[in-house]
């Protein structure tokens, strides 16, 4: 027994967030179904890649659907998708004339891009990560990440590593010699999150504020004189993150 599940029969690009059945298709080539039963469909004319889930809905899973028309003459004209994207979301590349679709074991998606005469994945099982400890801001960079087993190595592209600190609030410690006088000084601990850097402002009002030091943590409280201290009846410190 036949059924349509896709389609309404005419001729065109509809549909999507829709039932499938009333969605216009442009000469629908390969299919596949992935585990959970959705269907793909290579909408070829369409440039486009076409869902359906299994409530019977049709979306866009890859393509933006760009044809450029190049007009021979007045009579005559000829249409290609395009070709772009390659790292970005999949239904914002170009694609042309897709003709074949496929499904891997972890659910991501083959597309035999056949007028740019490449295959194209998306990748919707996501990707590898990779968990590092004990790094700091100074660690930030491109790296490369090498994975070697008996059979052979291979070499990832390069990863961009970006280290986010923590903002939390500089302290202030306070205990046996590090919060008081010391050989005319005055002066305190400061401690906070590894590759922080911390100001130490002082003002004589608590409304003007002038920078008196600037540090980067390095792993251990660091300390604070305030050399002019005499110079003024009275002072206020403050810390902070820059």
């Amino acid at each position: 027994m036949i059924t349509t599940v896709a389609g309404n029969g005419n001729f065109g690009y509809s549909g999507d967030g829709g039932a499938a059945l009333q969605a216009r298709l442009g000469f629908p080539g390969w299919v596949a179904v992935d585990a959970a039963g959705d269907l793909y469909i290579a909408d070829t004319f369409n440039m486009r890649i076409r869902k359906v889930d299994t409530n019977g809905i049709i979306w866009t899973a890859a393509g933006n659907g760009i044809v450029i028309t190049n007009y021979l003459n007045s009579n005559s004209y000829t249409t290609a998708g395009t070709f772009s994207g390659d790292g970005d979301a999949a239904t914002s590349a170009g694609l042309n004339s897709p003709q074949g679709v496929a499904l891997d074991a972890s659910g991501n998606l083959y597309i035999a891009d056949t007028a740019n005469n490449r295959l194209r994945e998306v990748h919707f099982a996501g990707f590898p990560t990779l968990a590092l400890t004990n790094v700091s801001a100074s660690n930030a960079g491109s790296y490369s990440v090498v994975i070697t087993s008996p059979y052979g190595s291979v070499t990832s592209s390069v990863a961009t590593l970006t280290v986010t600190i923590p903002n939390t609030p500089p302290q202030i410690l306070v205990g046996d010699a590090s919060f008081g006088f010391l050989t005319n000084q005055f002066g305190f601990d400061l401690s906070g999150a590894f590759g922080q850097t911390i100001v130490v402002d002082g003002s004589t009002d608590l409304v003007k504020w002038t920078p008196l030091c600037t540090n980067t943590v390095s792993g251990n409280p660091f300390y604070f004189c305030d050399l002019c201290w005499t110079n003024y009846p009275a002072r206020f410190y403050r810390a902070r993150l820059q």
